[in-house]
C-alpha cells in the first residue's frame, strides 16, 4: 500500500500529542508500506511566500522519506504519485488545499482530528477574529472532502457534530497509541505514606483543569506532593514540585515511583499522557471530559469523576490514600491498557480504515 503522510512533522526526543502520533503512525507505516511523509514550510520567519508555495526540501529521518514542500509541488506531487492513502494526520490550514487534488486522483482520504479548532479558538484560546475563521474554513472544508474521519474519542466526535455539518458514517473512533517505553511489566505493591500524584500540561490553559485539581487538593487533610509535568516556570504552592517536560524514557522512569496520574481537564480530546502513565503503573483518576476515559472501568482499572468537580475529585483521592490495596489494584489492572493501545495495535485500526 502506498500512503502519503501529510501535516506536521517533528523531530526531538520530547514529543507530545499531535507531533507524537504523526511521527508514531509514520514509522508503524514504514514498516510495513510504502509511505513517506510531506509537510510545509510553517515558519514564517525563517520561509517567505516563495517556499510557501514554490518551495521543496527532503531529507530522511531515519524512518522514511519526509518532504518538505509548498502548496504547488505538493499537489503536483499528489497527482503524479497517486497514492492509495492521503492521510492528512493533524490539523493544518495548508492540507485543505488537498480538495482540489482529490478530483485529479484515486486516493482515499483520511483525516485523523486532535481536536476541535474552532471550539478552542472560542473557549480556550485568545485569537483574532480573522485567525478563528480562517481555521474553521480549513477545519469545514477537511471535515467535508475527506473520505474517512478517524476521531480520538466520542467527546470530540460529539463536539465536531455540534459545530459542522457533515457525513457521520465516514467517522471512526481511533485511539492514539503507547510508547514500548511505558510497558512496565512490574507489579505495583506497597505505597509510601505520602501520595504522589502526577498532573501534565501547561496550567495556564483553562481547558486542563489545574484550578479543579488544585481546589480539591485544597479539601483534603492528607499528605501528598503534587509533580506537575511543564515547561511552565512558576510556583504553584506548597506541596507541589514542577519537574520539566523529558523524554519518553525519562518520563517512563520518572513514573516509576508515583502512585496517582490525574486528568482533570474539562476539555480534553484523548489525554495520551494518561495511557502512558496507567502503561506505567500509575492509577489513572480522570474526568470524564477526557476523551481516553472510554478505556477506564471505573473502580477496576482507574477512576472517573464529574467535569469540573473538585469535590468528587477529592473524594476519590481520599478514599485512594486510606484503600492502598484499591489503589494498587487499579493500578495494576490499569497497566493492561498497553496490550490494547500499543502503536501496533492502533496501526491496524488505521489500516482496516484504509482499506
Amino acid at each position: 500500500m502506498k500512503i502519503a503522510f501529510v501535516g506536521r512533522y517533528e523531530h526531538g526526543e520530547i514529543l507530545s500529542g499531535p507531533g507524537k502520533v504523526a511521527a508514531r503512525l509514520f514509522e508503524e507505516a514504514c514498516k510495513k508500506h510504502d509511505a513517506e511523509f510531506i509537510t510545509y514550510f510553517f515558519d514564517g520567519r525563517v520561509h517567505g511566500m516563495q517556499e510557501k508555495f514554490f518551495g521543496r526540501k527532503e531529507h530522511s529521518d531515519g524512518s522514511g522519506r519526509v518532504v518538505v514542500m509548498g502548496i504547488v509541488p505538493m499537489m503536483r506531487h499528489l497527482q503524479r504519485t497517486s497514492p492509495d492513502i492521503i492521510h492528512i494526520v493533524n490539523f493544518e490550514r495548508f492540507a485543505s488545499a488537498l480538495k482540489y487534488v482529490k478530483p485529479l486522483v484515486s486516493s482515499t482520504f483520511v483525516y485523523t482530528v486532535h481536536g476541535i479548532a474552532a471550539t478552542e479558538n472560542g473557549r480556550f484560546r485568545n485569537v483574532t477574529e480573522d485567525y478563528a475563521k480562517r481555521d474553521r474554513i480549513a477545519e469545514s472544508s477537511l471535515f467535508t472532502f475527506c473520505d474517512k474521519i478517524a476521531f480520538l474519542s466520542a467527546q470530540t466526535l460529539d463536539t465536531a457534530r455540534a459545530t459542522y455539518n457533515f457525513d457521520g458514517s465516514k467517522c471512526r473512533i481511533v485511539p492514539n497509541g503507547i510508547d514500548d517505553e511505558f510497558n512496565s511489566r512490574v507489579l505495583r505493591k506497597a505505597h509510601g505514606n505520602k501520595l504522589k500524584l502526577v498532573f501534565t500540561g501547561d496550567p495556564r490553559r483553562t481547558e486542563k483543569g489545574f484550578e479543579v485539581l488544585t481546589t480539591a487538593l485544597e479539601l483534603l487533610d492528607l499528605p501528598y506532593t503534587l509533580h506537575v509535568v511543564t515547561d511552565c516556570n512558576a510556583d504553584y504552592g506548597r506541596n507541589i514540585v514542577v519537574q520539566r517536560r523529558m523524554s519518553g524514557k525519562g518520563l517512563a522512569e520518572f513514573y516509576s515511583d508515583k502512585d496517582i496520574f490525574i486528568s482533570s481537564s474539562i476539555y480534553e480530546p484523548f489525554c495520551m499522557s494518561a495511557t502512558e502513565a496507567m502503561a506505567s503503573g500509575l492509577a489513572c483518576i480522570a474526568s470524564d471530559s477526557t476523551g481516553m476515559s472510554r478505556y477506564i472501568r471505573d473502580g477496576i482499572n482507574g477512576f472517573i469523576f464529574p467535569s469540573g468537580d473538585p469535590s468528587a475529585l477529592a473524594q476519590l483521592i481520599a478514599k485512594l490514600n486510606s484503600d492502598r490495596e484499591l489503589l494498587a489494584s487499579a493500578a495494576n489492572e490499569g497497566m493492561k491498557i498497553y496490550g490494547i493501545l500499543s502503536w501496533d495495535k492502533v496501526f491496524e485500526i488505521y489500516e482496516s480504515l484504509y482499506r
